[in-house]
């Protein structure tokens, strides 16, 4: 049954004093071509004796549930604010954003929604106000990288310390990572554990975010594929024992951090690297203020 507000003055409807108010009464019954419909009413006097505002008109129970009016949307947020109804993977035990600007964790907050109580914000290195001898304990000798490349990668190994001292799961994101609180995202991610755990896959690192959105390698689960070429960081999946390797030999870097990582790609290495297809996510459209 279907409702529709009131075009016809107060004094027009049927008169029911046995019904409650704010109730619907099937008073003039009017065809509109083959669908019926009844009017809402709600009974202004008893309101105005109670003191008490007339109860909004809805188009239909069903459709005010699918689709609801501005107010009630905007009351449902309030009370859901804070709250997590889509579940975090427990079995990310850590996870760290790299920011050096407010307003772009700001932003990344927001598209985390309640999800953001478990994550960590990290700063970044800000490689143009690095001095001369810490820029030498990042670069050594070299002189091509910018301020941005070193302070990335100082941010990065500063991260897989972490991860060395928390001993779990790890999940880094950089700020401009375009992840977002939604229900496709929760299955994916309960997907994609349940297919490592499902096939015994072996892994020390995953890229959720990557450059491609093709593959010409066999997956070795469904969705999981094995990764040669290396990706930005903005967004992936570490171990302990893959930031142990990284750190190893990082310092001075040779190259920037995210080209760093290919040298531990391959059939011949120790360390398992896979990337997650389709991609959870790529980068929001940032300009860079940083690489200088």
């Amino acid at each position: 049954m279907g409702y529709i507000i009131p075009r016809t003055p107060y004094n027009r409807l049927k008169k029911n004093n046995n019904t409650r108010p704010g109730t619907a009464i099937p008073s003039q019954k009017v065809l509109y071509g083959s669908r019926r419909f009844y009017y809402i009413r709600t009974r202004k006097a008893y309101h105005q004796k109670q003191n008490k505002k007339p109860q909004p008109y809805y188009v239909s129970i069903k459709r005010r549930l699918q689709f609801p009016l501005p107010a009630i949307q905007k009351q449902q947020d309030n009370q859901n604010k804070g709250k997590e109804i889509l579940p975090w993977p427990s079995q990310i035990r850590k996870s760290y954003v790299i920011s050096i600007r407010a307003n772009r964790l700001d932003a990344f907050r927001k598209r985390m929604g309640p999800w953001d109580k478990h994550i960590t914000h990290l700063p970044g290195t800000v490689g143009a106000k690095l001095n001369a001898k810490q820029k030498f304990k990042i670069r050594g000798n070299q002189q091509r990288f910018t301020g941005g490349q070193m302070g990335c990668f100082d941010s990065h190994a500063r991260v897989w310390k972490k991860v060395i001292e928390d001993n779990c799961i790890t999940l880094v994101m950089e700020d401009d990572a375009s992840i977002f609180y939604e229900e496709e995202i929760a299955q994916r991610f309960a997907h994609l554990f349940q297919q490592l755990e499902k096939n015994k896959i072996q892994w020390d690192f995953i890229y959720l975010g990557t450059y491609e959105t093709s593959v010409t390698n066999k997956p070795v689960a469904q969705g999981i594929y094995p990764c040669t070429e290396w990706h930005g960081l903005f967004c992936y999946l570490i171990k302990p024992s893959a930031a142990k390797v990284f750190l190893k030999n990082a310092f001075p870097m040779k190259r920037p951090v995210d080209v760093y990582l290919k040298q531990f790609m391959g059939p011949n290495s120790k360390l398992k690297f896979f990337k997650a297809v389709p991609r959870f996510g790529f980068v929001v459209s940032l300009t860079s203020d940083t690489n200088k």
